[in-house]
């Protein structure tokens, strides 16, 4: 699987957010969270700055769901990455 232009495929990872107390918040809690993390998994030629594998927070809003093989993958345009860690 390739992507091209600007758009990036990215497999989103599972976080497990706590709460000041250390009460893990379920996903169902935490639908408020604009950003989630995830990992790249092909960027298209005109992606810079960005490597396959690289850990990344982007905007869920922006993101598109698709399934290849049972897997689910998240395509983004570059501009919908928020934050490169």
């Amino acid at each position: 699987m390739k992507a091209f232009g600007k758009t990036i495929v990215i497999s989103q990872i599972k976080e497990e957010v706590k709460n000041k107390v250390g009460l893990v918040i379920t996903e169902a809690n935490d639908r408020d969270i604009r950003y989630k993390l995830g990992e790249v998994f092909s960027k298209g030629d005109l992606v810079k700055d960005i490597e396959i594998g690289s850990k990344l927070y982007y905007d869920k809003t922006h993101a598109n769901e698709i399934r290849i093989d049972g897997n689910k993958y998240l395509i983004i345009n570059e501009g919908d990455i928020r934050i490169i860690l």
